[in-house]
């Protein structure tokens, strides 16, 4: 599976975890509803920049046609991700620190399904820290340089 659909994949999963623990009114709930709406407004901005460049390099690692890409989207793509990423990684922390918050509540080592969610999205954010996002940087240089040399990459066939 293609890094982009697995992060596609684990962000509705995570969507649907979290609206689930968010159901109810203990503090445990109200703290993954607070995760939720962090969550919610992260996955639309990391999937419009980071997917993108994801697609991008998979396609090149495969050799494929640079040509079916649309440029000005990845271009797009790769400026937004470089003005969001720091904002992206801030809600990383954000995120973290709620869970944080959540392992601290009572009833919570004894909710096996909220501890689950925690690790979930623990493993998450590191898959994209240590593999996505370096990733992502890495096609967004590779097209600067692709950009540079425009006229051999772009010229229609």
């Amino acid at each position: 599976m293609a890094p982009g659909e697995v992060m596609k994949e684990e962000h509705t999963r995570l969507l649907v975890d979290l609206q689930t623990m968010s159901v109810g009114r203990t503090s445990l709930n109200a703290v993954f509803e607070e995760i939720l709406r962090v969550f919610e407004y992260h996955l639309d901005r990391e999937e419009e920049t980071t997917l993108p460049l994801l697609a991008f390099l998979e396609q090149r690692s495969t050799f494929g046609s640079f040509q079916k890409m649309n440029p000005e989207i990845l271009k797009s793509a790769w400026d937004l991700f470089k003005n969001e990423v720091k904002t992206m990684l801030t809600e990383h922390r954000d995120i973290l620190r709620l869970i944080e918050k959540a392992e601290e509540l009572p009833g919570f080592s004894q909710n096996a399904y909220a501890r689950d969610v925690s690790e979930a999205i623990r493993n998450h954010i590191r898959l994209e820290e240590k593999i996505l996002y370096p990733a992502a940087m890495a096609a967004g240089e590779l097209l600067e340089l692709i950009y540079a040399d425009s006229s051999i990459i772009f010229q229609q066939k």
